[in-house]
């Protein structure tokens, strides 16, 4: 498989080294050639042990613009519609964009934008998938087979959280002094807690919608805002969710929170299930899955951790990509198809309007670009 990554920052290393791990020809394009250079001498060394002579550096003029399977898209939020627009005309049979997939739409020119693209690249026929690759974990499919269940009677809670301090990011990205200097600081462009840890919303819609609890429909949302001469974003964000079926939930997401915390909680009458990331020292990412389960003689509770290295979570999206290329998968029942993440942007869209609004309740489909 031949595939181009657009973007040699953090994100672009990750694709491009699980793509590596598949045995796939790699094409990384960035407009800086010193990205570039930073990503062969310093960035992929430092991560992955050596550099990997057999991929491929190049500036946009240099990169062929067709003969694809797959291009990859992890340029900044505000540039990333622009670039997935040209990428379209390259036929790829599998367009990926990582997250958020556009940044928030209040303005109408960019509904127009995001309209424009999802019914360009149904016309093409071209599979597109958004990078919430957190639902493709092996810790998703258990905690979600566990808690499916329908024996285990009426679903009481779902809450979702990530909190993570900016210096996670910024780790990733040296170069940068902190959010001022990139798009982590203005929610405008796709930065602050709501729209960097998209995630929490993505992870909250997809089990939401394998128990047959429906799509978020409605969110109220309270955020402290940071805004000065040179900032202006979201460091916390509390959403209450009503999805169109009557079912309600908390979303809480933070860029304040050291060491991380990213968590799920699922209730049922007579079950429930606790997935818990974190850092642990000496062990690095470790993701726990407790499981309660009720009967005659009260709770069974049994505990599960699962040690996970950063650059894992990128390659069970990459295999994702190859079930689709080899159609093994189908798109329309992809976790992580181009409707899910265009509907967590409207997600975020409309939270910022309802800041805007004192938390009065929004619906999320004025906003999502799609029926």
């Amino acid at each position: 498989m031949k595939v181009k990554i657009f973007g040699a920052g953090s994100i672009g290393n990750h694709l491009t080294q699980a793509s590596r791990r598949k045995g796939w020809d790699v094409t990384v394009v960035d407009i800086d050639p010193a990205a570039l250079k930073r990503m062969k001498e310093e960035i992929y060394p430092k991560r992955y042990g050596s550099w990997d002579p057999q991929i491929k550096l190049m500036t946009p003029e240099e990169a062929p613009k067709g003969g694809f399977d797959v291009i990859m898209v992890g340029t900044p939020p505000p540039a990333r519609l622009k670039v997935a627009m040209e990428a379209l005309e390259g036929k790829p049979r599998v367009l990926q964009l990582e997250k958020p997939y556009f940044v928030p739409m209040l303005d109408e020119s960019l509904k127009r934008e995001n309209q424009e693209f999802m019914e360009k690249a149904k016309s093409l026929g071209i599979k597109v998938v958004v990078g919430y690759e957190y639902a493709l974990g092996e810790s998703a499919k258990k905690a979600l087979d566990f808690i499916s269940d329908k024996g285990f009677g009426k679903i009481r809670v779902l809450e979702v959280a990530v909190r993570e301090e900016w210096s996670g990011a910024l780790a990733a990205h040296p170069w940068l002094k902190g959010p001022a200097d990139t798009y982590l600081g203005f929610w405008q462009k796709g930065g602050g807690a709501l729209s960097e840890h998209s995630h929490a919303i993505h992870y909250w819609q997809h089990f939401a919608s394998h128990l047959g609890l429906g799509t978020i429909d409605e969110v109220s949302a309270s955020m402290r805002m940071v805004k000065d001469a040179l900032l202006d974003y979201d460091e916390l964000t509390y959403l209450n969710i009503k999805t169109d079926q009557s079912f309600t939930g908390t979303i809480v997401q933070d860029v304040v929170t050291d060491p991380p915390y990213l968590s799920l909680f699922i209730q049922r009458e007579k079950a429930f299930v606790k997935w818990l990331r974190r850092s642990v020292p000496g062990k690095g990412n470790v993701e726990t899955i407790t499981y309660g389960k009720k009967d005659e003689n009260g709770w069974l509770v049994t505990t599960e951790d699962i040690p996970v290295a950063r650059p894992d979570d990128f390659y069970p999206e990459i295999n994702h990509i190859a079930d689709l290329l080899e159609e093994k998968v189908k798109i329309e029942d992809s976790p992580i198809r181009l409707e899910m993440g265009a509907h967590v942007t409207a997600v975020v869209t409309a939270a910022h309007e309802s800041r805007l609004n004192n938390g009065k309740f929004i619906k999320v489909t004025k906003y999502a670009g799609y029926r």
